[in-house]
């Protein structure tokens, strides 16, 4: 009997990872997209929301890592390219 009851126990715990997986890729393009599209404040702020979260730790770092990387390129690009702007 305690064996069955851990089998379903275990049942159950592996259900509900694998029902957050999906949601997890959801908001990592959201927050991909928001990284790319804004992507100093609201990229950095969405990206340090989900490194406070323990179930979306790996989705934050790559967010706020994008975010850093792509609004540091746009700024070198824009001065080196747009005379005036900076």
């Amino acid at each position: 009997m305690e064996g069955a009851k851990a089998e379903t126990i275990e049942k159950i715990e592996e259900t509900k990872e694998a029902a957050k997986h999906p949601l997890n890729k959801k908001w990592l393009l959201v927050g991909l997209l928001v990284a790319i599209f804004n992507p100093v404040f609201a990229g950095l702020v969405l990206g340090a929301a989900y490194l406070s979260e323990a179930s979306l730790k790996r989705e934050g770092v790559l967010v706020t890592s994008i975010s850093v990387i792509w609004g540091a390129f746009l700024f070198f690009y824009f001065r080196n390219k747009v005379p005036g702007m900076f």
